[in-house]
């Protein structure tokens, strides 16, 4: 509204200025051009100082935020005046950006000063020799000059407001960037839903790679019959987090780079909604929301009953430690969850996984950060959830899958064995390898008393 106002101003002194003499008008707007050109060389230094304010302030805010939830870490390895050097150093960088940003916006206002000096300057001038010419009245050059001054009033008005602009339009521009990002992964415009699955899963020759020509699947097919329990181990860096990405459709398959099935779907060929609401993942690290565990338990089934909800704290042991909480279900969660132990967490996401009761479940590294005795407990869990489910599992805990129907091994992207416990251990590959260096590591980790018994009585050996 201002801005609309200060034009109207602009317009309205430009047309008297004309009536009153429309030959002395021209020549003293004649100072519009330059002004026009000092804009249009300012504009570009102006908007990479304002985008250089916004990055400042955001590194800023993230090394902030960096710090505030590492403050562990930065604790323990005695680092806080080493981040508070280096976050000084992001703080000169913003006060720089800023200084440099104020400077282009103040160099403004002094350039509309010199014109409108030089404005009055050619009004004097001229004007003066077309009163000794007698072609203008000493009164109507008075009224000119009170007018220029007045014309120049709304230019640095608007000169005002449009610095202002920019620093709008540098933020706008990194929100407009995001909002306008197309994600990556869409349906296909004939996809259709996939229907009630039964659970049955094949991958035909996939390859995948996240940079081009650097395959990290190179050329996997296997297939997961209804109802099995699968394991994929392997060393770090095998692919195996990777693998089960592309099965809940994270990242899709490039054409030509092989299929998966899922009930013999293609599932670039199903909408994705349709396959994600029958599957759910367990990640390693467990991810609550803040709001009460009621809700982060039906957090993607909001028309869950309770008695569901129940049900499914209950079926991986978190029901009992829930009730014990101050307000039940209805306790709050702090971000992250960080009001509650790891395994707790850990349960919660558990619960929050089968509250729908899925047909195929995902766990990757699931137990990997939880204490042995809280592991015995989802393990036991495990039995009953995974009836009736397909399951894949991704684990380093060997000894956890050794009841597995079918374990897939993997290295450097290949499937290298695939068979049962027993099976692998009879073809002594890369299975059994892992699989000894696992149990020699949790026998090393057994405190061993000064008779050579490990403390619980087993022989140290």
């Amino acid at each position: 509204m201002m801005t609309l106002g200060e034009l109207l101003s602009l317009l309205g002194i430009v047309i008297a200025l004309l009536l009153l003499n429309f030959k002395l008008g021209l020549i003293t707007m004649s100072v519009l051009p330059v002004l026009t050109l000092i804009m249009v060389v300012w504009q570009p230094f102006a908007r990479k100082a304002f985008m250089w304010v916004r990055r400042a302030i955001s590194i800023v805010n993230g090394s902030l935020n960096e710090n505030i939830t590492g403050v562990r870490v930065v604790q323990s390895m005695n680092r806080q005046e080493r981040n508070l050097m280096l976050f000084d150093e992001k703080n000169v960088d913003h006060r720089d950006a800023n200084l440099w940003a104020s400077k282009l916006s103040s160099g403004l206002l002094p350039a509309v000063d010199i014109l409108t000096a030089v404005a009055i300057g050619f009004a004097l001038f001229f004007g003066a020799r077309m009163i000794a010419g007698n072609d203008l009245a000493l009164g109507t050059l008075i009224a000119f000059v009170l007018y220029i001054q007045r014309f120049f009033d709304p230019i640095r008005n608007l000169t005002m407001q449009y610095t202002q602009l920019q620093r709008s339009m540098a933020s706008g521009t990194r929100i407009f960037d995001m909002l306008d990002w197309k994600p990556d992964l869409v349906d296909a415009k004939d996809a259709k839903p996939i229907g009630s699955v039964k659970g049955d899963i094949e991958m035909k020759n996939v390859s995948f790679s996240y940079v081009p020509g650097e395959d990290v699947i190179k050329d996997i097919s296997f297939q997961i019959k209804p109802g099995e329990v699968v394991a994929v181990v392997g060393p770090t860096g095998a692919g195996k987090t990777t693998l089960v990405s592309l099965l809940s459709r994270f990242y899709d398959v490039e054409d030509g780079r092989g299929a998966i099935l899922v009930d013999g779907h293609d599932i670039r060929a199903v909408t994705r909604n349709s396959l994600a609401s029958q599957m759910s993942m367990v990640l390693q690290e467990p991810f609550l929301f803040s709001g009460s565990v009621r809700e982060n338990i039906k957090y993607n089934h909001t028309n869950a009953t309770d008695e569901q909800m129940m049900n499914a704290a209950k079926a991986v042991d978190a029901h009992d430690f829930i009730e014990r909480l101050d307000e039940g279900y209805d306790t709050f969660l702090a971000e992250r969850g960080i009001n509650l132990s790891v395994g707790q967490r850990q349960l919660i996401s558990f619960a929050r996984a089968i509250v729908a009761d899925p047909r195929i479940l995902i766990l990757d590294e699931a137990t990997a950060n939880i204490d042995s005795y809280t592991e015995m407990m989802i393990q036991r869990a495990l039995l009953k959830l995974l009836k009736g489910r397909t399951a894949i599992v991704i684990a380093h805990r060997l000894s956890t899958i050794r009841g597995a129907d079918k374990i897939i091994v993997m290295n450097l992207g290949e499937v290298t064995e695939v068979g049962n416990h027993d099976e692998l251990i009879a073809m002594d590959g890369l299975y059994a390898t892992l699989y000894h260096m696992n149990y020699a590591a949790i026998e090393e980790s057994l405190p061993v008393s000064g008779n050579g018994q490990s403390s619980d009585g087993a022989a140290s050996t």
